[in-house]
């Protein structure tokens, strides 16, 4: 049976909205993310109380997940709990490491690739320095991708001179009939999940945006993407 703590995790993957610019503390960010209220007890795994950052530390190990105590639809106590089995199998460490990278986000290059699209049409990273590309990783059974389409395809009307291009984990032939219902105005690459491997991608969807050849941001979606997108592509 999965744990409290691996359904309230993958809840909110799926409505975060995280950016490379993000102020504030990282490891605040994150328990504000967990949604750990400030005032709620930390425990060890032996019961004794912990700081917030002593906590919070344990929590970037990867070492650990938590139980929380839940009353009034808050938490109230959350004691820490060693990774085990059916956490790893759920890839748990993976989806924290995730949050952790985008929350530190720094500029960094990005890993070239070259990719033929749904329609033929070849892309090559490398050749694309004078522009801004902006990638997209989902897949058709997610949720939270399905629903920001509308508004990604808004953003790529809005910027004509910039790049999107979507790589998707799903297969060409289910891929067609997804948006043979669905109108995906990005550069559609399917069978794309070797290049998520290449990218770290452990949360969908996520997004990148890369100027000259760095990215610049990284996006974990689900709401608002076209003005965190908008916002990202604005700056200089």
């Amino acid at each position: 049976m999965k744990s409290k703590f691996i359904i309230l995790y993958f809840l909110l993957l799926g409505s975060i909205g995280l950016s490379a610019q993000q102020e504030g503390s990282a490891k605040k960010t994150l328990l504000d993310l967990l949604q750990i209220p400030a005032e709620s007890i930390k425990k060890d795994q032996k019961g004794n109380v912990l700081t917030t950052a002593q906590f919070t530390d344990s929590l970037y190990t990867l070492k650990y997940i938590f139980d929380p105590v839940i009353k009034n639809d808050q938490i109230t106590e959350v004691k820490l709990k060693p990774m085990g089995p059916e956490e790893i199998a759920y890839k748990v460490p993976e989806g924290i490491q995730q949050l952790i990278e985008t929350l530190d986000y720094k500029p960094r290059p990005a890993i070239d690739f070259t990719v033929t699209d749904i329609k033929g049409k070849k892309h090559q990273l490398s050749k694309l320095k004078n522009k801004t590309v902006v990638l997209n990783f989902w897949f058709t059974n997610c949720l939270p991708c399905v629903k920001e389409i509308p508004e990604l395809n808004e953003l790529v009307k809005a910027n004509p001179d910039v790049v999107f291009i979507a790589f998707a984990t799903d297969k060409a032939d289910k891929l067609k009939k997804f948006l043979g219902k669905h109108q995906f105005s990005y550069h559609i690459v399917p069978n794309a999940l070797d290049i998520s491997k290449k990218y770290n991608i452990a949360a969908y969807p996520t997004h990148f945006v890369i100027k000259n050849g760095i990215i610049t941001h990284k996006l974990i979606d689900g709401e608002n993407s076209k003005q965190k997108l908008q916002k990202a592509i604005n700056e200089k």
